[in-house]
């Protein structure tokens, strides 16, 4: 066991000399906006609203429109010196997210709904102008003018391409293709989203 603690010690300490050695940590928070286009495909739950009822059936792809926001408020990078316009980027914040109601089934429409919960993001900064990201949303929701409440998972990949970078800011566009779970459904949505990021590193060197 002595060991096994001196072993894990000296990892560690070198974990440490590395990272003092070849890079460094930045915090780079950032504020995203999108919006785009859900195709929902209802569980076998969706059926547990119409009881009884043989005439109903679960209904096929049903599409809905958007939108949102991430606020990520807590982001550490490790950026590489050897390779400065390169980083992971771990980030924790808030989110909002808005489904609208779907395009009519028969006289089936599913029903708009909404959350607010927390985003967490593993980016890697490719270079000065591509990152690629996944993120996890976790959503507790609510049906839109109705007090049932049920919980919502995202799963997101996010390519991104920096267009502007200006001071301490870089303004990114990116195509976020999403996996969304909830208890009756389950959807992809694929979004066009904007995101304004701050560098702690480039406000220090001013």
């Amino acid at each position: 066991m002595l060991m096994k603690k001196r072993v894990v010690c000296i990892l560690l300490v070198l974990i440490t000399a590395v990272s003092c050695t070849f890079a460094s940590i930045a915090t780079r928070p950032s504020v995203s906006a999108w919006f785009g286009a859900v195709f929902c495909h209802p569980t076998a739950d969706y059926l547990k609203e119409y009881p009884g009822d043989p005439s109903v059936e679960t209904p096929p792809f049903r599409t809905s429109r958007s939108f949102g926001f991430d606020f990520e408020v807590l982001n550490m990078a490790y950026v590489f010196d050897k390779r400065p316009d390169s980083a992971l980027q771990l980030g924790v914040g808030l989110t909002y997210l808005n489904v609208s109601e779907s395009l009519p089934f028969g006289l089936s429409v599913l029903k708009p709904y909404a959350g607010i919960g927390f985003v967490v993001d593993l980016n890697w900064r490719i270079n000065s102008y591509f990152d690629i990201g996944f993120k996890y949303r976790y959503l507790p929701s609510r049906f839109t003018k109705t007090q049932t409440r049920f919980f919502a998972m995202d799963f997101e990949l996010v390519p991104s391409i920096r267009l502007l970078s200006a001071s301490a800011m870089d303004f990114y566009v990116s195509l976020p293709v999403t996996a969304s779970w909830k208890a009756d459904a389950v959807s992809i949505r694929t979004s066009l989203a904007l995101t304004l990021s701050w560098d702690s590193k480039r406000m220090a060197g001013r």
